[in-house]
């Protein structure tokens, strides 16, 4: 399972995994095994996922950072499951949610980020810090004061899961980061194959030989990896963007 914050590599990393002959990645929009149900959010099946891997003798690989809050549930589900947790640093996630538009024309982050602070609240019900920081962010009149706000608080949901996670199950969790992914692509990708129990492959590198058509979020699958992206937050996000970030990050480091 490749699980994390929305917006921090999660795509790429999963294409990279799919350009391995050993494992086959199922994309997050899969209706096999992504229902969306009246009462609920859109979310993985997990018993579909652990049927399908019963059947298939290769590695199976689900991108699903949606789900990330339900991973106590998922490693109680999927016996053999390993999880690659990805990480980004909070300043390119939140102009990369803050500068996504859907077709609505609305930013990632004012569609999306509510219903993954509320995901986790449901879960972490005495989180008081996070659901206060809520409130405040989603009462923002300002569109982008808003989009910022609420973005930086969900990245801060999915951190609080990842920290929790791995004091508690260590040895199913393999945290990378995308500045480690993009900047040392194969020292970062031999290491979380080794975790996953499987031998390097120099195919890893070069998913656009590979691999065709785009990706949820726009993601391209003829880019090969680089470190364009990581200065980019510095051109995207404002002074006022910037002091909105640090007021959260002094909140609730």
């Amino acid at each position: 399972m490749i699980l994390g914050c929305q917006r921090s590599g999660s795509t790429l990393l999963g294409m990279a995994l799919q350009a391995h002959s050993g494992i086959e990645i199922i994309e997050e929009n899969n209706p096999s095994f992504h229902v969306r149900s009246a009462s609920s959010p859109i979310q993985i099946n997990l018993q579909a996922v652990n049927e399908y891997i019963q059947e298939h003798g290769k590695l199976v690989g689900f991108k699903s950072p949606r789900d990330s809050h339900r991973i106590a549930e998922i490693i109680r589900t999927i016996p053999q499951v390993r999880i690659a947790w990805i990480t980004r640093d909070i300043f390119q996630v939140v102009a990369s949610m803050a500068s996504l538009r859907m077709p609505s024309g609305a930013t990632w982050a004012n569609s999306f980020t509510h219903e993954e602070i509320i995901k986790y609240l449901l879960v972490e019900r005495n989180d008081l810090e996070i659901a206060e920081l809520y409130q405040w962010a989603r009462s923002l009149k300002n569109e982008r004061e808003r989009a910022i706000a609420l973005a930086s608080v969900c990245w801060f949901t999915k951190y609080r899961i990842e920290v929790k996670s791995i004091a508690k199950w260590p040895t199913l969790i393999h945290r990378l980061s995308y500045d480690e992914l993009v900047s040392q692509p194969e020292k970062t990708l031999r290491r979380l194959l080794g975790f996953l129990g499987l031998e390097w492959s120099p195919a890893t590198l070069n998913h656009p030989t590979i691999l065709t058509g785009v990706r949820p979020g726009g993601t391209v699958t003829n880019r090969s990896i680089d470190s364009k992206s990581l200065d980019k937050w510095k051109s995207r996000l404002s002074e006022n963007d910037l002091g909105l970030i640090e007021m959260v990050i002094r909140r609730l480091e």
